[in-house]
């Protein structure tokens, strides 16, 4: 059986432990959500991109999808503002 022990911290930090019926569980942080970073109604500049690309892992295709763009959209802002998305793969 794999426990929690045998994981690396940095994974078992995360790992919820198993509860008992009725037990309280921790309280985890509350995830950073996109829409706090860059709001979507807007045309994002260079910090934005930014962001979000950090947010998404250099991913064009789901940052595409969070403005609601095509990622060809997102390449031509990103092509505007030297910035290359591999980078923050």
């Amino acid at each position: 059986m794999l426990r929690r022990s045998h994981l690396p911290p940095d994974i078992a930090t995360v790992v919820a432990p198993r509860s008992t019926p009725g037990e309280q569980q921790p309280e985890r942080p509350t995830p950073i959500v996109p829409e706090a970073l860059v709001p979507v109604s807007e045309t994002p500049d260079r910090a934005a991109l930014v962001r979000m690309l950090e947010h998404f892992g250099g991913n064009v295709e789901r940052t595409a999808s969070y403005f609601g763009k095509n990622r060809k959209q997102i390449y031509r802002w990103l092509e505007a503002e030297g910035i290359d998305p591999a980078d923050f793969r």
